[in-house]
Protein backbone atom coordinates (compact mmCIF):
# COMPACT_ATOMS: atom_id res chain seq x y z
CA UNK A 1 0.00 0.00 0.00
CA UNK A 2 0.95 3.54 -0.69
CA UNK A 3 0.97 6.48 1.20
CA UNK A 4 0.04 9.02 -1.94
CA UNK A 5 -2.09 11.92 -1.10
CA UNK A 6 -3.77 12.82 -3.87
CA UNK A 7 -4.93 16.25 -5.01
CA UNK A 8 -7.28 17.06 -7.76
CA UNK A 9 -8.23 20.13 -9.38
CA UNK A 10 -11.23 20.78 -11.58
CA UNK A 11 -11.33 24.36 -13.29
CA UNK A 12 -14.64 25.35 -14.81
CA UNK A 13 -14.14 27.83 -17.42
CA UNK A 14 -16.07 29.14 -20.61
CA UNK A 15 -15.11 27.22 -23.57
CA UNK A 16 -13.36 30.18 -25.06
CA UNK A 17 -10.88 30.43 -21.52
CA UNK A 18 -10.05 26.60 -21.90
CA UNK A 19 -6.60 27.05 -23.80
CA UNK A 20 -5.59 30.06 -22.41
CA UNK A 21 -6.11 28.61 -18.76
CA UNK A 22 -4.69 24.95 -19.68
CA UNK A 23 -1.26 26.85 -21.46
CA UNK A 24 -1.29 29.10 -18.07
CA UNK A 25 -1.61 26.02 -15.74
CA UNK A 26 1.17 23.91 -17.38
CA UNK A 27 3.38 26.76 -18.16
CA UNK A 28 2.87 28.77 -15.05
CA UNK A 29 1.21 27.06 -12.06
CA UNK A 30 2.80 23.18 -12.56
CA UNK A 31 6.52 24.12 -12.20
CA UNK A 32 6.00 25.61 -8.89
CA UNK A 33 3.81 22.81 -7.64
CA UNK A 34 6.22 20.15 -8.80
CA UNK A 35 8.84 22.79 -7.11
CA UNK A 36 6.88 21.70 -3.54
CA UNK A 37 6.80 18.21 -4.17
CA UNK A 38 3.80 17.75 -6.28
CA UNK A 39 3.29 15.22 -9.28
CA UNK A 40 1.37 15.61 -12.31
CA UNK A 41 -0.46 12.18 -12.76
CA UNK A 42 -2.71 13.45 -15.59
CA UNK A 43 -4.45 16.04 -17.11
CA UNK A 44 -8.26 15.66 -18.83
CA UNK A 45 -11.12 18.09 -19.95
CA UNK A 46 -14.62 17.36 -19.96
CA UNK A 47 -16.80 17.53 -22.40
CA UNK A 48 -14.34 15.55 -25.05
CA UNK A 49 -15.49 18.27 -27.44
CA UNK A 50 -16.06 21.60 -27.79
CA UNK A 51 -19.20 23.11 -27.48
CA UNK A 52 -19.96 27.00 -27.86
CA UNK A 53 -21.08 28.80 -25.69
CA UNK A 54 -21.14 26.25 -23.03
CA UNK A 55 -18.45 25.39 -20.13
CA UNK A 56 -15.02 23.08 -20.08
CA UNK A 57 -13.88 21.61 -16.92
CA UNK A 58 -10.27 20.94 -16.82
CA UNK A 59 -9.28 18.34 -14.45
CA UNK A 60 -5.53 18.57 -12.86
CA UNK A 61 -4.63 15.31 -10.72
CA UNK A 62 -1.39 15.85 -8.69
CA UNK A 63 -0.27 13.59 -5.63
CA UNK A 64 2.80 13.60 -3.22
CA UNK A 65 4.02 10.72 -1.53
CA UNK A 66 2.45 10.99 2.04
CA UNK A 67 0.77 13.33 4.17
CA UNK A 68 4.14 14.90 5.55
CA UNK A 69 4.55 15.33 1.66
CA UNK A 70 0.76 17.33 1.50
CA UNK A 71 1.94 19.80 4.62
CA UNK A 72 4.86 20.71 2.48
CA UNK A 73 3.41 21.49 -0.51
CA UNK A 74 0.32 23.28 1.28
CA UNK A 75 3.35 24.95 3.68
CA UNK A 76 6.29 24.85 1.60
CA UNK A 77 8.92 22.54 2.46
CA UNK A 78 10.81 24.69 5.32
CA UNK A 79 7.42 25.57 6.74
CA UNK A 80 6.43 22.21 7.31
CA UNK A 81 9.87 21.20 9.25
CA UNK A 82 7.99 22.33 13.07
CA UNK A 83 11.96 22.53 13.78
CA UNK A 84 12.00 25.59 11.68
CA UNK A 85 11.01 29.00 12.50
CA UNK A 86 10.11 30.22 9.54
CA UNK A 87 7.03 33.17 8.78
CA UNK A 88 4.04 32.26 7.07
CA UNK A 89 4.81 34.88 3.71
CA UNK A 90 6.35 33.69 0.28
CA UNK A 91 2.29 32.79 -0.45
CA UNK A 92 1.67 36.38 -2.41
CA UNK A 93 2.71 33.81 -5.97
CA UNK A 94 0.36 31.46 -5.53
CA UNK A 95 -2.18 34.07 -4.50
CA UNK A 96 -1.66 35.83 -6.98
CA UNK A 97 -1.59 32.65 -8.72
CA UNK A 98 -5.47 31.41 -7.81
CA UNK A 99 -7.15 35.18 -8.02
CA UNK A 100 -5.86 35.01 -11.51
CA UNK A 101 -7.67 31.80 -12.14
CA UNK A 102 -10.61 33.19 -10.40
CA UNK A 103 -10.60 36.24 -12.71
CA UNK A 104 -11.89 33.71 -15.36
CA UNK A 105 -13.33 30.94 -13.79
CA UNK A 106 -16.67 29.88 -13.54
CA UNK A 107 -16.09 27.89 -10.37
CA UNK A 108 -12.94 25.87 -8.88
CA UNK A 109 -12.50 22.78 -6.83
CA UNK A 110 -9.92 21.42 -4.72
CA UNK A 111 -10.33 17.90 -3.63
CA UNK A 112 -7.36 16.01 -1.50
CA UNK A 113 -7.55 12.62 -1.54
CA UNK A 114 -6.13 9.36 0.38
CA UNK A 115 -6.47 5.48 -0.82
CA UNK A 116 -9.26 3.91 1.05
CA UNK A 117 -7.71 1.37 1.97
CA UNK A 118 -4.32 3.54 3.56
CA UNK A 119 -7.14 5.72 5.11
CA UNK A 120 -7.90 3.27 7.94
CA UNK A 121 -3.99 3.16 8.98
CA UNK A 122 -3.16 7.15 8.70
Amino acid sequence: MSEKVFIFDEIVVPTSQAARLRDAYIADYAPTAKARGMSLDGAWRSPPVELADRTVTLHFLWSVPNVGGWWGMRLGAARADPTQDVPLDGDEEKMRWWAWVDDIAVSRKRTFMLDIEEAAHV
